[in-house]
Order: structure tokens, then C-alpha cells, then sequence
């Protein structure tokens, strides 16, 4: 009974590495920068990611059922051009709806193609995200969509008591993932195929049903994220999204959540998120050029996937 005590409240490190590396970046980053731990800039930094939060929740989903999606930065483009035609068009509500269900369509797709199928979701999704962004770009012929609906800059740019209407919403999504995750059949289900679908599959588990609802979630997320930076910028573009796959994964793996499935959590991400984007907002208020910025962002991505690959080695030697 004592050594099962122990084994309770020994404290391990390594799950805290994330949170000890956010205090660390925060300190440094205010001793650094006079702009930096201000309301404004902190507000920033919360309303940036709420956009691509959304989707990187739901990454969270995928790769904790041992699954990633190529294809979402498509989806989130084309979804901003329906909704931006639609909200000039006919009203909000009505573009809101028709975008939520473009987004499941190609999520849906993707997941026949994975789970039914039995096509690598690398293959599958590669495949779709560059017909999806075709089809953007077809679309629109390439230009970008102004929207002229008011009420739809406030959605993407207005504010509750001085927080953002994004950063709300994203934590409302955070809260309810949580809790599937946590509370839920479907969440306890989600880890037992990411840790081994065939054992789970012998479980009596309907391991092809999680494995294609995971794509489905995606491409639901990844057209409110589309909607959201729509409103944001109020435009559409089929430019929208382009490095979103790789700020989902490494904020996902950055967060503690293995690529190999089965772990993993939204809080983590959450804590790999404000890593990622608490960096670049310092390299931002610093002057480093935007392409240096983005080839960090390919750096932290390879440096994360390697530290992960190595890790998972170790436990298993």
C-alpha cells in the first residue's frame, strides 16, 4: 500500500517540462521587452491563436487516436471563401451553416478514405488538401473575398469585458473537448484505439467508427476556424491556413502529446500553443524578418518529432 502511495504522489518532471519551459519564455520575454507582458499584447497573443486553436484542438483528437490531417489549412481556406461569398450574399446565419457543412463534407470524405478505405491518412489527406486548395483557388480564380457585413467584423474582432469574442469562443471548444475527452465513452474510446486499434478493435470497439469521426471533427474545426479568420480579417482567401497543419502538430507534440497515440490531452496543447505563439510574438516585437520566422516554425516542428521519436524509443528500450 505505501510503495502504490509512492508511485500516487512521486512528482514527475517530464510532465511539467512544458510549463516550466512557458514560465521561463514569459520571464525572459518581460525582462527583454518592455511591450511584451502588457494587456494589449497578451490580448493579442490569445486572439492569434484562438483562429487556429480551434483546429488544433481537434489535431489533438487525431493524433491521440494515432491519426494527423494534411488536408485542414485547405479546408479552412476554401470554408473562409464560402463563407465570405454567402455573408455578402444571402445573411450570416445562413453562411455560417453552409460552411460548417463543407467542412464535415471533406472531413467525411477524408474519413471514408481512412477508415473505410483503409488508406494512410497521410496519402489520403495529402491527396484532398491539394485538390481542396484547387479547388480554393478555382473558386475565386485566386483573388481574395472581401465581406462587407459589419456584424461580421464584430464576431471576428469584438469584445466581452475587454476579452476578444474569439478567445471566448475558443475556450468554450477547449472546455467541451476537455470534457469529451475526459467524461465521455467516446473520449475513453479515442485513447484505446490511438494506443492499439487492433486490441481495441478485439474490445469490442468500433475502432473504424472513431478513426472516421476523428476526420469528421477535423473538418468541422477546420471550417470554424476558416469562418473565424474570415471575420477576422474580414475577407476570405484561399491563401488562409497555409502553415496550419504544421502550428497544430508541433503546438500538439510541443504540449506533451505523443505522435504515437494513445496520450495526450487539450490542456497540454493549450500549453503548447501559448509556447509557440508566446515565442514568435517575442521574435515579432523583436524585428526578426517573418521569413526567419517561418523557418523556425519548420525548425520547431523537426526538432519536436525528432525529441518525440526519441523519447518513445527510450520508453520502449
Amino acid at each position: 500500500m505505501m510503495r502504490t502511495a509512492e508511485k500516487r504522489i512521486k512528482f514527475q518532471p517530464s510532465k511539467y517540462i512544458v510549463l516550466f519551459l512557458l514560465i521561463f519564455l514569459t520571464i525572459l520575454m518581460t525582462i527583454m521587452l518592455d511591450n511584451f507582458f502588457t494587456f494589449n499584447n497578451i490580448k493579442n497573443i490569445f486572439a492569434s491563436f484562438s483562429v487556429y486553436g480551434v483546429t488544433t484542438i481537434a489535431m489533438t483528437y487525431a493524433i491521440i487516436c494515432a491519426e494527423f490531417d494534411l488536408s485542414v489549412g485547405s479546408i479552412m481556406a476554401f470554408t473562409s471563401l464560402v463563407f465570405a461569398n454567402l455573408a455578402n450574399s444571402t445573411n450570416l446565419v445562413t453562411a455560417i451553416i453552409v460552411s460548417l457543412l463543407v467542412g464535415l463534407m471533406f472531413g467525411a470524405l477524408n474519413g471514408v478514405i481512412v477508415a473505410v478505405g483503409k488508406v494512410s491518412s497521410f496519402v489520403a489527406t495529402l491527396g484532398t488538401q491539394i485538390a481542396i486548395k484547387g479547388l480554393a483557388l478555382y473558386y475565386t480564380d485566386g483573388y481574395q473575398v472581401p465581406i462587407y457585413s459589419t456584424t461580421a467584423y464584430k464576431m471576428g474582432n469584438g469584445e466581452l469585458l475587454g476579452i476578444p469574442y474569439l478567445v471566448l469562443f475558443f475556450f468554450l471548444m477547449l472546455s467541451l473537448a476537455w470534457y469529451v475527452l475526459k467524461y465521455t465513452r467516446f473520449g475513453r474510446n479515442l485513447y484505446a484505439v490511438g494506443g492499439n486499434y487492433d486490441m481495441a478493435k478485439l474490445a469490442g470497439i468500433k475502432s473504424w467508427f472513431y478513426k472516421f469521426m476523428i476526420f469528421v471533427i477535423l473538418g468541422f474545426c477546420a471550417s470554424i476556424s476558416g469562418i473565424m479568420i474570415a471575420c477576422r480579417v474580414a475577407s476570405g482567401n484561399a491563401l488562409h491556413g497555409a502553415d496550419l497543419t504544421m502550428t497544430a502538430v508541433a503546438a500538439v507534440v510541443v504540449g506533451g502529446t505523443s505522435l504515437n497515440g494513445g496520450s495526450g490531452g487539450v490542456w497540454r496543447t493549450l500549453a503548447g500553443l501559448l509556447v509557440i505563439y508566446l515565442l514568435f510574438n517575442a521574435l515579432t516585437l523583436l524585428g526578426l524578418s517573418a521569413y526567419w520566422q517561418q523557418f523556425l516554425k519548420g525548425l520547431i516542428v523537426i526538432i519536436v518529432i525528432v525529441a518525440d521519436a526519441l523519447i518513445q524509443r527510450h520508453k520502449e528500450d
